[in-house]
């Protein structure tokens, strides 16, 4: 103790800037040294400041009565506030503070005269403010600022092309156990997505980005964006929470712009420094949402974005596991129980989701990367749900097939008769086809689980029909190869050679167009509904409109049907064009019973029934023809 005496809180204070100064060119052997050797000062400090107040108790310390507004020079930048929050996903402070932080926590000023809130407060980000960086930032080039979204990152991400690789490996075989590790920039921490995307985290400025912060003369680029955005922020006097996360990216289309968003996570949104009226089209994908209770769930959905793409050191907190367990389970009963659910999994998927609910659980105040990239995943699937369905909203959608805004349609009447014509000559296909194609697209909306029914049922379908034309066109060629059919002497028979010719070429065409369209529709994939929007959008232009589309899945029904009508036309003619009396008698019995069987379940399937048609009114002079025929017949019974 008598060592430590001498060593008055001046000496101590030059002490620490002196050691603050050669921290700026030192390695992290030194800034460990000098961790602890704060941490010596300010126990020297506290307890070996004696108060010289006469009315004080003789030997009390200074740490219980020292008054609070007064500031201490040895005391670094206040760090973001704790995440006190048990649902907020902001990546904890880090315990290591920056070398060249000089403010103070309790102050309302900072040394370079700008104002910033104590920890906890509303007010700017005590990590993104840095006096140093600003005194930097003074004269900086003429950089542009682009707000982006969460989405378009992962664009890029996933539709960057990676650079070219060497053609042999390159490695230094040292003895001894190898060394890992990658060389750390600066205050950056490179970190690894679980699907293998490389990028970089700046622990007390709470930045994260893309760049390859490794390569000469990015981390400059990186710092000068970051300086830039931190005056305007400045200049707009824009409230930032002390958990913010800012993501900066480089603009590789123009030079000297940079694309950046800010993620608050108190609120599960995206913010910006500036005016982003040019992404609200991006944000609320062309729907109409003016209410805030509405449009809060499109910047949620652009939240989870953002943390699929940056999950690392992100701890998973027990109420967001309960959040997603209780919506997977309400979509589960209610795909179980509705026709017309808006759930977007089926049930079969809605399962296999609920079986991840225990082992998430397991992760709960962890920071495993792996489950938040699955919460956020599914949390960004729910919540855009929510947002095109008007969740919460007087309007809104509780059936999928529901459409909230009308569609004009093309009412004009050449194209209506054209339609109608076209839907008689194909034997009815519109009617099915065009109602499971609004069940697909909804208000201009691809619908999941619609369309995966609509595919699932055309393919099998079409499947069905390639087997049945195959038979068919085996069956016209059989009949072709009968001898007498192909010959022209007799007239019957040139007849029937021509519709069986008709029945070949339909029946060819029923098995090619099936097999195109089983090629050329689009699987879907929740990673990819652009193929059957750009479809439904592509033929919603055509001159038929999604009518047309509806003709074209009809095509290989209606095909098939005419085959077998010409076949079966060919083969009448044969038959009806003989002589002998007794088989005419006998095969004209058993066509007329066929056609009256293969009506009836075309009548009955189109609701037209012999009672209803009798029920009609029937014509006065049918009426008292009837009548005057009963009137006979029972006058004739009289005289018998």
């Amino acid at each position: 103790m008598a060592l430590l005496l001498p060593l008055t809180l001046p000496s101590l204070r030059r002490l620490v800037m002196w050691l603050k100064v050669l921290l700026r060119h030192t390695s992290g052997q030194l800034e460990a040294c000098f961790r602890l050797i704060l941490s010596l000062a300010r126990n020297t400090s506290t307890h070996f400041r004696i108060i010289k107040d006469s009315n004080a108790p003789r030997g009390v310390f200074a740490s219980s009565l020292a008054p609070s507004s007064m500031p201490d020079a040895m005391t670094l930048g206040p760090t973001p506030a704790a995440n006190n929050d048990p649902g907020n996903l902001a990546i904890p402070a880090s315990t290591d503070q920056p070398a060249n932080a000089t403010r103070h926590a309790s102050s309302g000023h900072d040394q370079c005269g700008h104002e910033h809130a104590v920890p906890g407060a509303n007010a700017y980000t005590p990590g993104f403010l840095d006096c140093a960086e600003v005194q930097d930032g003074n004269n900086l080039p003429n950089l542009q600022l682009r707000p982006t979204l969460a989405s378009f990152i992962q664009n890029e991400r996933y539709n960057r092309r990676p650079r070219q690789l060497p053609n042999i490996y390159s490695y230094p075989a040292l003895p001894g156990v190898p060394d890992f590790s990658e060389k750390v920039v600066n205050e950056w921490q490179p970190l690894i997505h679980p699907e293998g995307a490389l990028f970089f985290y700046e622990t007390h400025k709470r930045i994260l980005t893309e760049a390859d912060i490794r390569k000469p003369g990015v981390t400059e680029s990186i710092k000068q964006a970051y300086n830039a955005l931190h005056r305007l922020v400045e200049q707009d006097k824009v409230a930032i929470s002390a958990t913010a996360e800012l993501v900066l990216g480089i603009d590789d289309n123009f030079a000297d712009t940079y694309v950046y968003y800010f993620v608050d996570h108190d609120s599960k949104s995206l913010f910006w420094a500036e005016c982003h009226a040019d992404l609200l089209p991006f944000v609320f994908e062309n729907v109409p949402a003016t209410q805030k209770s509405h449009i809060k769930y499109a910047y949620e959905s652009q939240y989870w974005t953002h943390c699929n793409l940056f999950p690392n050191k992100r701890i998973v907190q027990a109420d967001v596991v309960d959040r997603l367990k209780n919506i997977i389970m309400h979509a589960c009963a209610e795909t179980v129980t509705s026709e017309t659910s808006l759930a977007p999994y089926n049930p079969e998927d809605l399962n296999v989701l609920m079986t991840l609910i225990g082992p998430l659980r397991e992760s709960v105040g962890q920071a495993h990367e792996y489950s938040i990239c699955i919460i956020a995943r599914l949390m960004h699937t729910f919540a855009h749900t929510q947002f095109i369905h008007f969740c919460g909203q007087p309007a809104a959608r509780l059936d999928i097939d529901m459409p909230l805004y009308g569609v004009r349609e093309d009412g004009r009447r050449w194209k209506v008769l054209l339609i109608n014509v076209l839907d008689v000559a194909l034997f009815g296909p519109l009617q099915s086809h065009r109602k499971s194609i609004d069940r697909a697209w909804v208000n201009r909306t691809v619908v999941v689980r619609g369309w995966e029914d609509f595919v699932y049922s055309l393919n099998t379908e079409w499947s069905t029909f390639t087997i049945f034309s195959t038979v068919m066109l085996a069956v016209d060629v059989s009949f072709l190869a009968v001898p007498g059919i192909d010959s022209n002497s007799v007239e019957s028979q040139s007849a029937s050679l021509i519709m069986t010719y008709l029945s070949t070429l339909c029946a060819m065409g029923s098995l090619v167009i099936s097999l195109i369209l089983v090629r050329r529709i689009p699987l879907l994939n929740r990673q990819n509904l652009n193929d059957p929007d750009a479809l439904f959008w592509g033929m919603s232009k055509s001159l038929l409109g999604l009518d047309g589309l509806a003709i074209i899945y009809g095509l290989p029904f209606a095909l098939l049907i005419w085959a077998m009508i010409f076949f079966a036309a060919g083969l009448s003619v044969v038959i009806f064009h003989s002589t002998d009396a007794t088989a005419l008698g006998v095969v004209g019995l058993v066509w007329v019973v066929i056609m009256i069987l293969i009506g009836w379940p075309v009548s009955a399937l189109n609701n037209i029934h012999v009672s209803s048609i009798c029920q009609y009114r029937q014509p006065q002079w049918l009426a008292k023809l009837i009548k005057l025929l009963s009137h006979a017949t029972r006058t004739r019974r009289a005289r018998r």
